[in-house]
């Protein structure tokens, strides 16, 4: 280059049996695959690496050499290299790194994650390399499916539990455990973490409802007898029967079920060191043994008492339990606030008439062993062994029933069923069905996801209405479904199902695809096939077919199979229900010809809101009878309001008015009512200023 210098490159070669090379790497890699750790190398000197150095100092860096007169690591001799000379390996050190090797172990319990409990016995510094190794995997579900399996292991947030008490200072005593998981066996890098991540969670005292209500134990008795005789409590129909909110003043302290009463606790510091070591116990992580921790600092944590007179004590509740000893203590069903204290044989004769004697249910004298063994043959037999997930701690649901809150001489029906065997194939065959309901034809029912949709569909409903210029026509009606559990009888289930199959199936939909960890599901075939379930529609309908022969429940000391009606307390019991209303209401909108654009309807599971448009008075006698009798014979269809003036409809009220919007919603609050009315709160969804928190 004129007025200047160039730089000539030379690149350094060194020769190995008589040989010249510039790839360094290549001739070391050579003598460490046959194993031999001391060697001579002649360097002919230069100014250029091929490979780069970088490359050599990585892999081979930490060699010992000697050149030129100079010994030591090989990463530290760049320059003597450079000038040439013979380079003697005094003994040669290749860097392999461990996280090829780690990821191979990944991959393998990726492929069979039983190899997961091995390492449950490694060193808790090689499990933390484990867990940064998932970083190298390129898709992002592989990692987080990796770091939620290696997680289970490396448990590096402590989590410290203590009951709630608000002397309870929580700086302080995050500081003293702090101070404790210094003094554990922990990788340096690992401990700090762990302080930053320390969580401290004050968990909740026992309620009210927890201390007192006992119906569940009750419903499980083969007999009761009446207790109330000569009881000086209030009687309904010759037996003690009483809300706590109009009881004596004892109980209506404790009328609000949600209240939390004052613990008792004689040394709440005592009590603070117990839950601080038994939180250290539980961590996995946990090694060496946990410091004293002085009372001084635990006493430190708690500031004084305040003054708690007025709120209930946990003495209270305790004295009230055993004064009402041998009587149901049960919530209302629609307000579990409210506790309502009812004799024995008054129960019992609920849970007889609603289930034991109902002809809907028939008493199996075979063993619960025996049973599942033969769901599990009929699992096998239809041919849905890879569609089920069967779980063997599974135990039939345990049913109840709770006074309703009108009207104390009616009953609702509780079955709990979330510990069912197949409970994890019917949240997603649930999650399916609803998946086929909503992607039916808007105009083809009258089916509703949510009471937030409702401002939307009255919209849809006016705008319909102004171009049909209804107004000052319009009627609105709203009525209940009652019965729609206990007596639909499963031929009708049976059919509205395959016709609901049978119209996705025509659109050339054969499997949905579901989302088993929350919500989402599709028809295609590819999208979310990582995280999601495959669940075919012939399969599906298999599948409902056997779960309505084979519902079973336990009433009274005895097992219960239901015969008739949608299997209550399942996860299927929603969709299918609504997907039978919706086949009727498909009926019935095809029956109405040119009066179609005149009807319309809301509907959210029971509840029901029609709407009439212009329509003549004779063909509206008509259309009001088809409706009537477009649900099954076996359902009651109750009024709830005569047609004319507002009413209320899920929470709000609705109003017709004749001129547009022709009906709109006013949102109202569940108590409103009664506070206008007798300045009285009825539902009482929080707390009273008698609970402790």
């Amino acid at each position: 280059m004129e007025g200047g210098s160039q730089r000539v490159v030379i690149p350094i070669r060194f020769k190995d049996d008589g040989v010249w090379s510039s790839n360094l790497p290549s001739i070391l890699t050579k003598y460490d695959k046959k194993g031999i750790r001391t060697f001579p190398i002649e360097a002919n000197g230069g100014n250029t690496w091929f490979p780069r150095w970088q490359k050599v100092r990585k892999a081979f860096g930490e060699s010992t050499v000697k050149i030129g007169g100079w010994t030591g690591v090989l990463k530290e001799l760049k320059v003597e290299l450079e000038q040439g000379g013979l380079l003697e390996v005094v003994h040669l050190r290749a860097w392999k790194p461990q996280g090829n090797k780690l990821k191979q172990i990944l991959i393998g319990i990726m492929r069979n994650p039983g190899k997961l409990a091995s390492i449950y016995e490694w060193d808790l510094k090689v499990v933390i390399r484990l867990y940064n190794v998932v970083r190298d995997f390129g898709k992002k579900s592989t990692r987080k499916y990796m770091r939620r399996q290696v997680s289970r292991i490396v448990r590096e947030g402590l989590v410290v539990k203590t009951k709630y008490d608000a002397r309870v200072k929580l700086v302080e005593l995050h500081k003293v455990v702090n101070d404790c998981i210094t003094t554990c066996e922990l990788p340096e890098c690992f401990r700090n973490r762990a302080r930053r991540k320390v969580r401290i969670v004050q968990t909740k005292n026992l309620a009210v409802k927890d201390l007192l209500h006992n119906q569940r134990a009750y419903a499980a008795q083969k007999v009761l007898i009446c207790t109330c005789a000569d009881l000086p409590y209030p009687r309904e129909g010759g037996h003690v029967r009483f809300r706590f909110s109009k009881g004596e003043d004892r109980h209506v302290r404790m009328g609000n079920a949600n209240d939390i009463p004052r613990a008792t606790v004689a040394d709440r510091a005592k009590l603070l060191k117990h839950e601080v070591e038994d939180s250290f116990a539980n961590w996995y992580n946990f090694r060496g043994n946990i410091s004293k921790v002085s009372r001084e600092r635990l006493v430190a944590c708690i500031s004084s008492p305040e003054d708690n007179e007025d709120r209930i004590s946990v003495m209270e509740v305790a004295s009230v339990k055993r004064e009402l000893t041998g009587f149901v203590i049960t919530p209302l069903d629609k307000n579990p606030e409210e506790t309502v204290a009812i004799c024995p044989a008054v129960y019992h004769k609920a849970m007889m008439d609603t289930f034991a004697n109902n002809p809907g249910y028939r008493v199996m004298t075979s063993t619960k062993g025996v049973i599942l063994r033969e769901i599990r043959e009929d699992v096998e037999k239809e041919g849905l062994k890879h569609f089920v997930r069967w779980d063997k701690k599974g135990e039939f649901g345990k049913t109840y029933v709770l006074p309703k809150h009108k009207d104390l001489d009616r009953y609702c029906p509780i079955c709990p069923a979330f510990n069912d065997p197949m409970v994890k194939t019917l949240r997603l065959v649930a999650k399916a069905l609803n998946h086929l309901l909503f992607t039916l034809p808007k105009d083809w029912h009258f089916n509703m996801q949510a009471v937030e949709h409702m401002v939307g569909r009255l919209a849809r409903i006016n705008k319909k209405l102004k171009g049909t210029r209804s107004e000052g026509s319009v009627e609105a009606m709203p009525f209940d479904i009652k019965e729609m559990f206990s007596k639909l009888p499963h031929e009708k289930i049976r059919g509205v199902v395959d016709w609901i199959v049978e119209y996705h199936k025509k659109k050339g939909r054969r499997s949905i695809m579901v989302n088993p960890r929350g919500k989402g599901s599709t028809s295609g075939r590819t999208t979310g096939k990582d995280c999601r379930r495959e669940l075919s529609l012939d399969d599906l309908r298999k599948f409902v077919a056997l779960e309505l022969q084979h519902t079973y429940t336990k009433a009274t000391g005895v097992l219960l199979r239901q015969d008739v009606g949608i299997p209550m307390g399942k996860n299927t019991s929603p969709p299918l229900a609504c997907i039978l209303y919706a086949y009727a209401e498909y009926t019935f909108i095809v029956s109405l010809g040119r009066w179609r654009n005149q009807v319309f309807d809301i509907r959210l599971m029971g509840d029901v809101e029609w709407i009439l448009g212009a329509i003549p008075q004779e063909s509206k006698a008509d259309i009001v009878k088809r409706f009537k009798e477009c649900y099954p014979d076996n359902l009651v269809l109750k009024w709830t309001n005569d047609g004319c003036g507002n009413f209320e409809f899920l929470g709000c009220e609705i109003k017709v008015s004749g001129c547009l919007p022709c009906v709109g919603s006013i949102q109202q609050s569940k108590d409103e009512q009664s506070l206008w009315a007798e300045e009285k709160i009825v539902f009482q969804n929080g707390q009273t200023f008698r609970s402790w928190s």
